[in-house]
């Protein structure tokens, strides 16, 4: 059963994928695109620049970047902006 968490999946030396959960329950917090501030589908030059500017934080992504490779771009070719709440 889905409960909603983004997952990545990765080919093993067998032709078995191993599902890895990369996010704690609950978050991050999902919103139905119609209620998007913002929604923009990146072009594959802006998904490559964007690839290469995660990919230079090296201390912060390096397990995910010798697992799962450029294929961590896959989930990641949209930006998307929700509007924050109003303080009074």
């Amino acid at each position: 059963m889905d409960d909603g968490r983004l997952r990545v999946h990765r080919q093993t030396g067998s032709s078995v994928a191993v599902r890895d959960d990369i996010f704690l329950p609950g978050s991050p917090p999902q919103t139905p695109v119609e209620e998007l501030a913002l929604h923009f589908v990146l072009t594959d030059d802006l998904r490559d620049l964007k690839f290469q500017a995660i990919a230079a934080h090296e201390s912060q992504v390096e397990g995910l970047m010798e697992v799962f490779g450029r294929d961590l771009m896959q989930p990641l070719g949209e930006e998307n902006f929700r509007l924050g709440v109003m303080k009074g």
